[in-house]
Order: C-alpha cells, then sequence, then structure tokens
C-alpha cells in the first residue's frame, strides 16, 4: 500500500507509485483520499495469498536488477564524449 506525499518536488512519489499501480504491482491511495477510503476491503485483498503472489510477480518484473550499472555506463559515456 503506497500514500504518496503530496508535498515533494514534481510529484515524483505519486507518479512512481502510478506507474507501480497501473502495473498491478502495488494499492495505492493518494493521500486526499486517505479519509475515504475503506481500509477493511483493502485488508482483505492482502489477505488474499493468490493477490499477493500477483502484485509481488508484477512488482517483480519491474524490477531492474542493473540499474546503478546502467547508470553509471550512461555518465561514463556521457563523459567521454
Amino acid at each position: 500500500v503506497l500514500i504518496p506525499s503530496p508535498h515533494v518536488t514534481d510529484d515524483h512519489q505519486k507518479k512512481n507509485a502510478k506507474y507501480l499501480d497501473d502495473h498491478n504491482a502495488c494499492i495505492l491511495i493518494n493521500e486526499s483520499d486517505c479519509m475515504n477510503v475503506d481500509l477493511v476491503k483493502i485488508v482483505e485483498k492482502l489477505k488474499s495469498e493468490e493477490y499477493r503472489k500477483i502484485m509481488g510477480y508484477n512488482a517483480w518484473k519491474l524490477f531492474q536488477y542493473n540499474a546503478s550499472n546502467d547508470i553509471a555506463k550512461i555518465i561514463i559515456n556521457e563523459l567521454v564524449k
């Protein structure tokens, strides 16, 4: 369950959470909606092992295992130019 802060630069937390939500890899709750969310329904969803497995698998598919190496290569390539 992700509740991104609306008080960060460029709203990056919400953008990142929305990306995961769009890929069914999290449950996204906007801070402004917190008082209107049915937490019982969310907990019931999360109690399902199948639902958690699907969300976990979806998050795993999005994970970039070599992200730091990829970023370093981009930086090095830019420095060499």
